[in-house]
């Protein structure tokens, strides 16, 4: 191989790269809003579940300060069902009708699993100007859009 030949393969490798990176940036930041987004939708609906389970009020709650949600049943023993945490790139911001209570913002699901909110978006999880919403309604929990982001 000439010296020629190495310093166009090199280019031809470098414009590669300078085309591949920026792709693989948005899908990075693609991939964590889903995956905490689809985490929380899954929690909301296994919450929905507890609830009737149960027979006993159960709230999905968010920290953002510690970037955690967890599942609880509430009463006087309150009891972790499940939890999970999202990564520090990613912004999750409650709506502002979620009324925080010691740093947490929380949706009860009665026992019938209807949740004590009117239903709508309740939930955002963001990265670099993408957006994916959790919804909550009467009888579904979904994201916003489907595909999102």
């Amino acid at each position: 191989m000439t010296l020629i030949e190495a310093m166009v393969t090199v280019a031809i490798l470098a414009i590669l790269a300078a085309i591949a990176i920026p792709n693989m940036r948005d899908w990075i930041v693609r991939s964590r809003i889903q995956n905490t987004a689809n985490a929380m939708r899954d929690a909301l609906a296994n919450a929905k579940f507890e609830a009737i389970r149960h027979g006993r009020s159960v709230e999905f709650c968010t920290d953002a300060a510690n970037r955690r949600w967890q599942v609880r049943l509430t009463g006087p023993q309150i009891q972790v069902l499940r939890q999970g945490e999202w990564p520090a790139s990613v912004t999750v911001t409650p709506d502002a009708s979620l009324i925080p209570s010691g740093g947490e913002h929380c949706l009860v699901f009665r026992p019938t699993s209807i949740p004590n909110h009117d239903p709508g978006e309740l939930w955002r999880a963001s990265m670099d100007g993408k957006t994916c919403a959790i919804e909550v309604l009467s009888n579904v929990v979904r994201l916003t859009p489907p595909d999102c982001p």
